[in-house]
């Protein structure tokens, strides 16, 4: 005979493995993240703007500024995604900063998958070593070089008009 205890078991089962999973994502997150830091040989943690306040080169947010991996709302079908900012022009006055989307989500309930949109779009499968963190790291600096290479100055000419 089933007893709310044995229900109650189940709920709590459930509960430690959402917890479980939510760690685990965000872990990620922030392993993703320090690497992804430590792999730009900053000339320092941190930049001072005009009014001597402090920033940092690289931030993420996902619907407000500055949240920290171990902060990320996860989606239990869907991981958890967020915005990746870095600082490429740290002058005081005027900071300029390029975002990349990353998402990060477990398949058939063992493969994480992070995929980042910046320049193009890009996934990849079964990250759990060093190796394939850096390559999603490697491929994130690459995605803002490319980006920085579609500035424009002036205006397109305009298309001739007959009439």
């Amino acid at each position: 005979m089933i007893t709310y205890a044995d229900i109650r078991a189940k709920q709590a089962e459930i509960q430690e493995a959402r917890q479980e999973y939510i760690q685990r994502l965000r872990d990620m997150a922030k392993r993703l993240v320090k690497t992804y830091e430590d792999s730009l040989a900053l000339p320092k943690p941190r930049w001072l703007d005009i009014e001597g306040n402090s920033h940092p080169y690289v931030y993420l947010s996902h619907d407000s500024c500055c949240e920290k991996p171990e902060d990320l709302q996860v989606d239990f079908q869907d991981g958890v995604t967020f915005n990746l900012y870095t600082v490429v022009d740290d002058d005081p006055r005027q900071s300029v900063s390029v975002n990349i989307t990353v998402s990060i989500l477990l398949l058939d309930g063992d493969n994480m998958t992070i995929s980042v949109d910046g320049y193009q779009a890009r996934t990849f499968s079964h990250v759990d070593t060093n190796a394939k963190i850096n390559e999603v790291c490697e491929y994130i600096k690459d995605s803002i070089l490319m980006s920085m290479n579609e500035v424009t100055f002036g205006k397109k000419s305009l298309s001739e008009v007959k009439g």
